[in-house]
């Protein structure tokens, strides 16, 4: 949550404590007041207002309707910066914002830099020391409803994942200097924005976004594979005037329907704990012909918290065409399999429910390869944008071990 209009009423709230400067997109500043207004945020709110950086302080908002205003504002924002600090998971509005910003994040309206100041990430992750006794605190003080509880703790999770800002706690760094290195990230992302601003055409929502090349992988099924440049079809839909042209690459498997297939590596999914080796291990498959690339897969050592997910563009597909999605895995036979893990397929710009299904881990016990579907869809105009796909089971407190992830294939149904 942002500063509050009285120190005095509000000081232990999760807030932004910075004025708003009319230049480029809207910052906002999730941390816990308590922690951070009289100290860091001394330092890191002159230097923002220094480089006329725009960022959200809510010293008009009434307290009643203070939350519901802030989720606005939240929304009315390009950047998010989340400041982790010992005493975060005390406030219950420092992580109702911490949702808010994150299903914002997903739906690619925002832009997250996570801060971890003076605690490390792994403390945050994995809700060690204090700082996971404040969040245990904060859960017998106000006794989340469950659906409440998972979005606390998704959100924790998956802003752990991103590229982080970190300050640890016994480092030798100034708080000055670390303030630094904040202001140089988010004058990044700006000029990004402004580069992005720049090249859009009224055409955008069609275009395929360049920078998600660096997470798509060329399939080569077999040897009858080949390597082949096409156009990308979504530029002669229907109603749609010309645009330039756009070439990419990927492999075509002769025997497969019609269609691009891509294959997304297990080091290019978001998995919990993947870099904790006491959980995780990666390991390099060997090659199975010489058209395949050498990759890397996950193998579960030991977890009680299963959590593999992802994230495509559409605009890479084929149009007009029936695709399916499968994790492709491996099972050793292992007891802790037996609660259901949960599967789920989410399309973009649809109202529709996520697809989701519940399988039996048993049932892919093998030395083989085997694809787990997770759903379909066809490609049109309506869910042009980012589908996210995610395997998960986090009600078990068996820890569970034996399975190996190579990645997430997405490619049209036979």
């Amino acid at each position: 949550m942002s500063g509050a209009s009285s120190v005095s009423s509000v000081s232990s709230i999760c807030s932004s404590n910075v004025s708003l400067i009319p230049t480029g997109p809207q910052v906002f500043i999730n941390f816990r007041g308590k922690d951070l207004r009289k100290g860091f945020m001394s330092f890191l709110t002159p230097a923002l207002k220094k480089e006329k950086i725009n960022v959200f302080i809510d010293e008009q908002e009434e307290r009643g309707k203070y939350l519901i205003s802030l989720f606005d504002t939240i929304g009315e924002s390009k950047i998010a910066l989340v400041i982790f600090s010992e005493g975060y998971c005390e406030s219950r509005w420092c992580m109702d914002e911490l949702v808010q910003i994150k299903e914002y994040m997903d739906q690619n309206r925002l832009v997250i830099i996570p801060i971890f100041y003076r605690i490390d990430l792994d403390v945050v992750k994995h809700l060690k020391g204090k700082f996971g006794n404040n969040f245990l605190d904060l859960v017998d003080k106000y006794h989340p409803e469950p659906k409440k509880l998972q979005k606390w703790m998704e959100a924790l999770f998956s802003v752990c994942e991103l590229f982080s800002l970190i300050l640890p706690k016994n480092s030798d760094i100034s708080d000055r200097d670390f303030v630094k290195s904040i202001v140089k990230a988010v004058k990044k992302v700006q000029r990004n924005f402004s580069q992005e601003r720049n090249g859009v055409n009224e055409y955008q929502d069609f275009s395929v976004p360049p920078s998600k090349l660096t997470i798509t992988m060329h399939e080569s099924p077999n040897e009858e594979a080949v390597q082949v440049t096409v156009l990308n079809e979504f530029y002669q839909m229907k109603n749609q005037s010309p645009v330039p042209s756009y070439e990419f690459k990927f492999w075509v498997d002769l025997t497969r329907p019609k269609g691009n297939v891509f294959m997304i590596d297990a080091r290019d999914l978001s998995i919990a704990w993947s870099e904790d080796s006491n959980h995780w291990t990666w390991l390099t498959l060997a090659n199975q012909n010489s058209n395949e690339s050498v990759m890397e897969i996950a193998f579960l050592k030991s977890a009680s918290w299963l959590d593999v997910a992802g994230k495509f563009d559409t605009r890479y597909l084929t149009p007009r065409t029936r695709y399916e999605v499968v994790f492709v895995v491996k099972l050793e036979y292992t007891f802790e399999w037996e609660t259901l893990v949960k599967l789920k397929l989410d399309l973009p710009n649809t109202w529709e429910k996520p697809q989701e299904q519940n399988v039996d881990m048993f049932d892919y016990i093998s030395d083989q390869w085997l694809d787990i579907p997770v759903g379909e869809f066809t490609t049109s105009k309506k869910n042009v944008g980012e589908i996210s796909f995610a395997m998960y089971e986090h009600e078990c407190q068996l820890w569970k071990s034996g399975l190996f992830v190579k990645g997430v294939t997405i490619r049209p149904k036979y």
